[in-house]
């Protein structure tokens, strides 16, 4: 059988199954089929890949044709008339299964290892059972599979399962930029392999997963799937969102008995993940839902330990405790910690509460530890405070700039978009300490000094400058002074600088700019100092800051910040104040409140007497544990709100039990804005609530007129509170919108918003930062850093089958460092600042240079701020190998 080539017709209508079809351009006749719920079967073809022909399965009967065409590359045209499943080609089907088998026994298939999905189902329909050869004895092939043990725990490739579909090398080739896959032999001895064998810890594979969805015969099977389910179970399908990074992948969480027990993603694509892609973490990293260490009942302190209780006994403990503490020190006594985690009803509640219940100022949020400082920066150059680009951006620059991010192990799925983009021509420039997965296929990688961001970015800056003709900056608010504080620093010029200063003006008004917590954790002057190169080069709506959690954006954007009013309006805002102060019906404080890290102080310091935290193991991720688990033993009332027994939880008053994000309805918000909906795909266990029900009850036990909100009612009064940025959203057009919206949305009718205007461009001079803190006594920079196999502070990753990959936290050291000390892989050494010293095991890493080491934070064992004082960046160290076992 010959390709046959068409052009596709731009209007008429053709025939599929005597059904007429109106034609689309470039449309093929599979697709078209399926547009009209005609299902063709394949074996080659899968969405998001080209069509490649191969299987055959696929061909169709036309009235046109001598010969069955193929039908997943063959645009559908006017005129056509064509049977699907002619009895010609049904017979051709079942000669091309056949044809499949006698190929595959020829490579090791063995039948028994065949998985019940689609190629069985195929042989069922085409009953094709007695071609294939069945070994005489199960075991007969056994000593071909690898042993269990060394499997990879998510994800495992089975040879004798494989018919040479090549769906998981396209895949990973193409969607997964991962090269996983190879084709060995010639001929009818082509076959399938991982690189470095069967066990697929020995190759690139990152577990995402998609070779998973897209192989026909459980060759490639993951642990979800693997253990399958009674064929009698109750099985359903929510679209939901992914609740780890700030990428906001779309996911298709599977249900079996009510319990959580796959998630995938749509294999269509969505605009956040375009080709059906999600991370390690996204697609496996929802066991601990299922977990026995779930809080299920509220919990009362009873002496050193706790004991459940009803609602109603810890209501009320938390109402008459806290009325007493703020009758007696006034309500600036008490103070929130937000969640980034938690849906943007919630966080919107909880601040709520603060301001018209308490009447307390101090609300704020983990998202002043990540990326306050961006936003700042933001406000004060563009007088925007949010990303002014999208991740489809990505695919449109001309030029990326990556500052300060390894998107690899903290936004996989974004990172595979960059690669993709570099592969198809966009220029890739990587700032940065560590020698990253992109550094590798940058065309500059500027390696700066730890915790000198600031300096290098303003050395580009001056060389910019220097390209640049003056009346380049003229319009631009605060040139002349910037201008002139550059003067004044020394030039100093190195190949990374140049490059990307000779890279940038190429680019203008076609470079996007993202950057993560390595230079955010410096302050907001190394940002400004990056946002000063966008608006130099004409790229100001080319700013896209990564957010690490799921809703840190949308946790900001309603108001859970002591700066900012809901709708990003900022505190003093008169206009603002008034419709709260109406809405709400209780006049506010207008004080600026405290920082998450100055709600610590007072707490340490007495001043405040109650700290309510909302989905956040404050002792890991604040600087200096010693520090923050002094200040909350010191306060008078803690109640922690949380998934699980916390090392946060142990020293509370009051716990109370959480849903999870598999478990609650609600808004979440990622880092380019767009808002997406939340769906329950199961119910919380026992007497666990969403946070928002857990605050409205709380808030209606102290007084407070509340009516009994459900999640949609809270996102109709937030569109209300902030009309400008969620006027025209609501639950019901995010169900009916499942790509999401981004706002400002103001009123039904708008589409949302690509891209964010900035009211105002402004350069602003940045000072230089200390020098490197390190020094004789201290010779070495810790830095840490993120795994992609686990998730801030770990609560849920170290319950799910991350752990099984990486089950502690590990100090990376260059391999000329571990020469001159003495160390090995796998020894344990003692690091030390002048904050503190802690034990961990090292392993050795080519992506660090000599003078730099790398700590994961991921295992509260650890203890890895214990070594931080109060700083989010970079710390002096010294390290010595010791012996033993590691510190209980």
């Amino acid at each position: 059988m010959s390709r046959i080539s068409h052009k596709s017709s731009a209007s008429g209508e053709a025939k599929i199954n005597g059904r007429k079809v109106e034609i689309r351009p470039g449309e093929m006749i599979l697709g078209a089929a399926r547009r009209l719920g005609i299902e063709i079967p394949t074996l080659c073809h899968a969405e998001s890949l080209a069509p490649e022909g191969g299987c055959r399965l696929c061909v169709v009967h036309s009235e046109h044709h001598d010969t069955p065409i193929a039908s997943c590359h063959t645009p559908l045209t006017a005129g056509m008339d064509l049977q699907t499943h002619h009895v010609r080609v049904e017979k051709l089907r079942r000669s091309l299964l056949q044809m499949h088998l006698e190929s595959a026994n020829r490579t090791g298939f063995d039948p028994n290892a065949l998985w019940r999905g689609p190629f069985f189902n195929l042989l069922n329909t085409y009953r094709v059972h007695d071609v294939i050869s069945r070994p005489k004895k199960k075991s007969s092939r056994k000593s071909r599979k690898p042993e269990a043990k060394k499997h990879h725990p998510m994800v495992q490739f089975d040879s004798t399962a494989c018919i040479g579909c090549r769906l998981c090398v396209k895949t990973c080739d193409h969607i997964a930029e991962r090269h996983v896959f190879q084709i060995e032999g010639r001929a009818s001895k082509t076959r399938v392999r991982p690189l470095g064998g069967e066990d697929l810890r020995d190759s690139p594979c990152t577990a995402c997963g998609a070779c998973v969805d897209r192989c026909p015969t459980g060759a490639v099977i993951d642990v979800d799937r693997r253990f399958g389910w009674p064929r009698d179970a109750e099985v359903s399908e929510v679209e939901s969102v992914c609740g780890y990074c700030s990428v906001g992948c779309r996911t298709r969480v599977v249900t079996i008995d009510g319990l959580v027990r796959k998630v995938g993603a749509p294999l269509t694509g969505t605009a956040t993940n375009p080709d059906g892609l999600l991370c390690q973490k996204g697609r496996f990293g929802h066991t601990h839902n299922l977990t026995w260490e779930r809080l299920d009942a509220p919990m009362k302190r009873l002496g050193a330990g706790f004991r459940n209780v009803k609602w109603d006994e810890a209501l009320e403990f938390f109402a008459k405790r806290l009325t007493e503490i703020v009758d007696q020190h006034g309500p600036e006594s008490f103070a929130a910690l937000a969640s980034t985690r938690a849906t943007a009803e919630s966080n919107y509640l909880l601040q709520k509460f603060c301001r018209s219940v308490i009447g307390s100022p101090h609300i704020d949020s983990s998202a002043r530890l990540c990326h306050t400082a961006s936003f700042e920066a933001m406000d004060e150059s563009l007088g925007v405070s949010a990303a002014t680009a999208s991740f489809a951006d990505i695919d449109r620059a001309t030029c990326l700039v990556v500052a300060g991010a390894d998107p690899d192990t903290s936004h996989p799925v974004l990172a595979t978009r960059i690669r993709k983009a570099a592969a198809a021509g966009a220029r890739l420039i990587v700032i940065d300490a560590r020698r990253t997965e992109l550094a590798e296929i940058a065309d500059v990688f500027l390696r700066t000094e730890p915790g000198q961001d600031l300096a290098w970015l303003n050395q580009i800056a001056k060389a910019l400058l220097k390209a640049l003709p003056e009346s380049a900056t003229t319009e631009i608010d605060g040139a002349e002074i910037f201008r002139d504080a550059l003067k004044r620093i020394p030039e100093r010029i190195k190949g990374g600088i140049s490059g990307t200063a000779e890279l940038l003006p190429e680019h203008r008004g076609q470079t996007l700019f993202l950057w993560g917590t390595g230079l955010s954790h410096q302050g907001k002057t190394p940002i400004q100092s990056l946002i000063n190169l966008a608006i130099l080069t004409r790229n100001a709506s080319g700013l896209l800051p990564l957010g690490g959690q799921n809703n840190l954006q949308g946790c900001l954007d309603v108001g859970a910040a002591p700066e900012w009013l809901p709708g990003r309006r900022h505190i003093n805002d008169p206009q603002t104040l008034t419709r709260l102060e109406s809405l709400w019906g209780k006049p506010l404080p207008t004080a600026r409140g405290m920082t998450a890290p100055e709600i610590i102080e007072a707490a340490e310091s007495g001043k405040l007497k109650a700290l309510w935290i909302m989905g956040h193991e404050a002792i890991h991720a604040h600087p200096d544990t010693e520090k923050t688990l002094a200040a909350l033993q010191n306060l008078d009332l803690l109640v922690v709100q949380d998934l699980f027994y916390t090392d946060t939880s142990k020293h509370a008053d009051l716990l109370f039990p959480a849903a999870s994000c598999f478990e609650q309805s609600g808004v979440q918000i990622n880092a380019e804005r767009r808002m997406q909906l939340l769906q329950p795909a199961v119910d919380p266990p026992g007497l666990a609530r969403s946070d928002w029900a857990i605050i409205g009850t709380v808030a209606r036990k102290l007084g407070a007129s509340w009516p009994p909100y459900d999640a949609a009612d809270l996102w109709r009064e937030i569109s209300r509170v902030a009309p400008e940025i969620f006027g025209g959203v609501s639950h019901r057009r995010l169900e009916e919108t499942p790509e999401g919206i981004q706002w400002p949305c103001p009123t039904t009718d708008h589409d949302g918003t690509e891209r964010l205007p900035a009211p105002r461009i402004r350069l602003v001079p940045t000072l230089p930062q200390p020098e490197d803190p390190a020094d004789e006594e201290f010779p070495l920079i810790l830095i840490t850093g993120r795994r992609l196999e686990h998730f801030n502070a770990g609560s849920e990753s170290r319950r799910n089958f991350g752990r099984r990959l990486v089950d502690g936290d590990f100090l990376a050291i260059s391999k000329e460092d571990a020469a001159k000390l003495g160390i090995e892989v796998g020894n344990r050494v003692r690091l030390e600042s002048q904050q503190g010293s802690i034990e961990v095991t090292c392993e050795l890493s080519d992506r660090l240079k000599p003078g730099l080491v790398c700590l994961s934070h991921h295992f509260p064992q650890t203890r890895a701020n214990r070594l931080t004082g109060t700083r989010l960046d970079s710390v002096a160290v010294r390290l010595r190998k010791v012996d033993g076992k590691p510190e209980s």
